[in-house]
């Protein structure tokens, strides 16, 4: 299992509430903030909450992380590492549907489509980058 310790940090009331008025999301409850911090029922293909993304935003500015590492960090576990692919996590960070990121990046969509999150490497990361720049 992974060593989550630096997002405990994150598990903080006050910080909760800032990332429900930051991103208008009035209605989500602490311990759906908590499941996601810790890495609990966190999906970010078809069907995710629609706050996910935006958590992981956050978590992102908040710990000074790529977007990617997060992703990687809450969901690579033996369901959600297997489940999500690194075009899901690009979807996600820039909130464009996946149809739309499909059209703009063509066969690179694909290959993204081909690389569950669970695999990251150095040079699966490169290849984010390199594709997410293009986005």
């Amino acid at each position: 299992m992974k060593d989550l310790s630096e997002y405990r940090a994150l598990n903080k009331a006050s910080l909760y509430r800032e990332f429900k008025e930051k991103y208008n999301h009035p209605n989500m409850q602490i311990t759906s903030y908590r499941r996601v911090l810790y890495g609990e029922s966190t999906y970010l293909g078809k069907g995710r909450s629609p706050y996910i993304a935006d958590m992981f935003q956050f978590f992102s500015d908040k710990l000074h992380k790529p977007f990617l590492n997060i992703a990687y960090d809450l969901l690579d576990s033996e369901f959600f590492g297997k489940k999500n692919t690194l075009l899901d996590v690009l979807v996600a960070e820039k909130k464009i549907p996946e149809d739309q990121v499909k059209d703009l990046l063509g066969d690179s969509a694909e290959a993204l489509n081909n690389i569950r999150l669970c695999d990251l490497n150095e040079d699966n990361k490169r290849i984010y980058e390199k594709i997410s720049e293009e986005v």
